[in-house]
Parts: C-alpha cells; sequence; structure tokens
C-alpha cells in the first residue's frame, strides 16, 4: 500500500481506511511500520490511526531517540524496536 501512496505522490491509499477494512474482515489489530525516512507511513497516519480504530495498534520502529519519543507521546497498544 505504501508503495503506490509514494508513486502517486499524494494521500491515497488511505492506512485508516485500510485498517478499517482488516478490522472488518476480523483483524484483531493493527501493525504499522514507522521508518525514520517514512517511506511506509506518516506521523500523521499514526496519529490518525490512534484516534479512529477501536483494535490495538502495534507501532515497528527503529531504536532511535525519535522513534521512542513518538511512542512515549502516543502509547500504541504496544511497540516493536527493530534495528
Amino acid at each position: 500500500m505504501s508503495a503506490r501512496r509514494l508513486d502517486r505522490g499524494g494521500t491515497m491509499p488511505d492506512p485508516v481506511r485500510a485498517a478499517h477494512a482488516a478490522i472488518a474482515a476480523g483483524a484483531d489489530g493493527i501493525t504499522a511500520h514507522l521508518r525514520e525516512d517514512r517511506r511506509h507511513i506518516r506521523d500523521a497516519d499514526i496519529e490518525r490511526l490512534m484516534r479512529e480504530i477501536d483494535r490495538p495498534l502495534n507501532l515497528e520502529m527503529a531504536a532511535t531517540g525519535e522513534m521512542l519519543g513518538i511512542a512515549l507521546r502516543l502509547k500504541p497498544h504496544a511497540a516493536c524496536l527493530v534495528p
């Protein structure tokens, strides 16, 4: 999904709409890969997911001060630190 949005340079497809579709199909939670270069998802997308979905959100992110700060500020259900 993120590759399509990058190619198009816009806001579609919308990760929040995709999360709602996954939940409607039976997903127990959503995992978002927040990268330092924001290649996969943007900060605003994460904030919308936190507000708009009613399932646990897991953030997968680098173990950097910036990423840790985002996790501490948003307080997702879980955060997975990856190299």
